[in-house]
């Protein structure tokens, strides 16, 4: 059996971008498997309107139970450009793949999240957030990835990935830095910060496309645009 797959949950209108992933995968020629989903309950998962983006938790769940170590999530706004390889290597070296979002923890996380990770807002501020929404990459072979989802999903199981996406009228912090919340990014880039987890820079693998974006680094494999 192959030991390596990527992931993804897409609903509603989000299913176009699973087909355009699958069809992305055919054409750079991923030699592993894609597991896909359609529906929170197809994977146990809560709605996303309850938990938001607690289906990842529950995809990576569902693709160990079937026998997969090396497991690739991506977002449904996501396809690939070019072969992987880059990344399967860096899941060699590292046994994770993950990298910077260009933003800082503090200024995309409620003051609930960072009593429950034990980080002040001023130590926030100097953390850097890591991309964990988009793409993130485990190899459940290797210690501190197993560690960082046992965290993570714990995160997400005590309400931690719950939140405003703005800071309107002070919903989640008082605090002005605060403008909002980004789920399971902050509690995975918080987590990240605590495990001193490398991070590839930023667009470096994957990087967003479109009006208002520079042209895409020759490094990267995996394209991203809003759906």
């Amino acid at each position: 059996m192959n030991d390596k797959c990527i992931i993804n949950v897409s609903t509603g209108t989000y299913i176009k971008g699973l087909d355009r992933l699958r069809d992305s995968l055919d054409t750079v020629g991923f030699d592993g498997d894609l597991l896909g989903w359609t529906q929170e309950n197809q994977i146990g998962a809560p709605l996303h309107k309850d938990n938001p983006y607690a289906f990842k938790c529950y995809a990576f769940d569902e693709a160990l139970r079937q026998g997969y170590r090396k497991i690739l999530w991506v977002d449904a706004s996501i396809w690939a450009v070019k072969p992987l390889d880059p990344i399967w290597n860096g899941l060699k070296e590292h046994g994770y793949v993950k990298q910077y979002a260009g933003h800082l923890c503090g200024t995309w996380s409620s003051d609930e999240q960072l009593e429950y990770f034990g980080v002040t807002r001023d130590e926030a501020m100097k953390l850097e957030m890591y991309g964990n929404g988009g793409f993130l990459a485990l190899d459940f072979d290797i210690p501190i990835a197993v560690e960082f989802f046992k965290q993570w999903k714990e995160a997400m199981l005590n309400g931690m990935f719950k939140g405003s996406w703005n800071n309107d009228n002070n919903c989640v912090s008082s605090d002005p830095r605060c403008k909002g919340t980004r789920h399971d990014m902050i509690c995975g880039s918080l987590i990240a910060n605590k495990l001193e987890m490398y991070a590839y820079p930023e667009h470096c693998l994957m990087t967003y496309v479109g009006d208002g974006y520079n042209d895409p680094p020759e490094t990267a494999v995996l394209y991203a645009q809003g759906l």
